[in-house]
């Protein structure tokens, strides 16, 4: 079985991550119906982890030693450890192309490209509010510390609620040009069938339900937005990992 590294928090399963790029590999895990299992991470693991495993690194520090990241993946099938989520979904569509194919041959860059762009999305308008949350009381104590030093808290005057309230108006109209670019008769960004760019949507609205819980009016208007476009693309998701097809 598949083993996925991923960031542990206080949390319960199944929303006990909060890492949107772990999200991106357990949705994909999801929607080809590929069973696996968690090894649970804090920060200040996750690089011995990575080395003991095989792991690669994804990118560098500032002063150009190498940086390990979650998640990363163990296959026992072909004995291959795999980093970075893009690279990983790759991975499983060659691994396993009796599944859905989520990254279509000739897409790769595309895919990658929409989904930082969604990134972009959740920078620009509202990752300032939701970091006024973080980290939050699911973080473990090993966590916060860690999560303390690599993002300070700003320093400077805080957002005000007019700052907020404009933060949510510009997400909002974002993610409607969004909804208006994937079409209404459209349940996933290229037409009928899922794809990477799918995962990453998801993942980032599962970071924001990690700081927004399901009974608060922010969660909820999200997913009352454009139609319940939202919520149905993560009904789909929920209806794979209940059944595990």
């Amino acid at each position: 079985m598949i083993t996925l590294y991923d960031l542990v928090t206080l949390r319960p399963e199944p929303y006990k991550t909060y890492s949107p790029h772990s999200w991106k590999v357990r949705c994909a895990l999801a929607f080809k119906g590929l069973p696996y299992m968690i090894h649970w991470l804090e920060y200040p693991d996750i690089e011995a982890k990575a080395k003991e495993v095989g792991a690669p690194s994804t990118s560098t520090w500032a002063d150009g030693s190498p940086r390990y990241t979650i998640p990363f993946i163990h296959d026992p099938k072909t004995d291959r450890v795999v980093s970075d989520s893009l690279e990983i979904v790759e991975y499983l569509d060659n691994a396993y192309p009796e599944t859905v194919r989520l990254i279509p041959p000739g897409t790769k860059a595309l895919q990658n490209v929409y989904a930082e762009s969604i990134w972009a999305v959740y920078a620009k308008d509202i990752n300032p509010v939701a970091g006024m949350f973080l980290p939050n009381r699911w973080f473990t104590d090993r966590n916060k510390e860690y999560y303390l030093k690599w993002a300070p808290p700003k320093s400077g005057p805080s957002l005000s609620e007019e700052d907020v309230k404009k933060a949510w108006e510009a997400f909002h109209s974002r993610l409607g040009d969004l909804d208006r670019m994937i079409g209404s008769d459209n349940a996933f960004v290229m037409g009928k069938v899922p794809s990477f760019a799918d995962c990453a949507i998801i993942a980032w609205l599962m970071l924001l339900r990690f700081v927004w819980d399901d009974e608060t009016e922010e969660w909820k208007n999200i997913m009352d937005w454009h139609g319940g476009r939202w919520r149905r693309l993560l009904d789909t998701y929920e209806n794979l990992r209940r059944t595990g097809s």
